[in-house]
């Protein structure tokens, strides 16, 4: 994790709901330029991955998966993969695993999975959500440099 998110993440948990510290995070990321955001609640059952579909538009840049478990889980862990064979992992022992995107990572992601891997009291399923929040990255236009007789020509002159 990086020491910008870990600045960003450390004065956010309150005593709100899961809900509620989450979208707090969300907005204090998108009031630091990470503007392109989303949130999933999902139950987690103890020890059983669960694994997303991550659809992000063409506009993101780098920015960061997150993971808050709910309550009753002390320790969550995350991973994402893209079409071109990588795997990031945060595995460390928290109930708020953060992985941070470049924008090539960003830009290929297809999947997260995020695991309860130690509950408090016994508990068996709680909830959790994954987040995201990413660079908003403006598409340039086209400049138009194509002359119209290679338009006609199929891109010969």
């Amino acid at each position: 994790m990086s020491l910008v998110a870990a600045l960003l993440v450390t004065p956010v948990l309150q005593a709100g709901t899961l809900q509620e510290d989450g979208l707090e995070l969300l907005q204090r990321l998108s009031a630091q330029g990470y503007s392109v955001t989303a949130m999933r609640t999902v139950q987690l059952v103890y020890l059983q991955p669960c694994t997303l579909p991550v659809y992000l538009p063409d506009t993101v840049g780098g920015g960061f998966f997150i993971g808050m478990g709910g309550d009753d889980v002390l320790d969550l862990y995350m991973e994402a993969s893209g079409g071109r064979g990588w795997v990031l992992r945060d595995s460390l022992p928290d109930d708020l695993p953060i992985l941070e995107l470049t924008p090539a990572l960003a830009s290929d992601a297809q999947y997260a999975i995020i695991t309860a891997t130690d509950m408090l009291r016994d508990v068996i399923a709680d909830s959790a959500l994954f987040m995201y929040a990413l660079e908003r990255v403006d598409l340039q236009p086209s400049t138009g440099d194509v002359s119209p007789a290679q338009v006609e020509n199929g891109g010969s002159e």
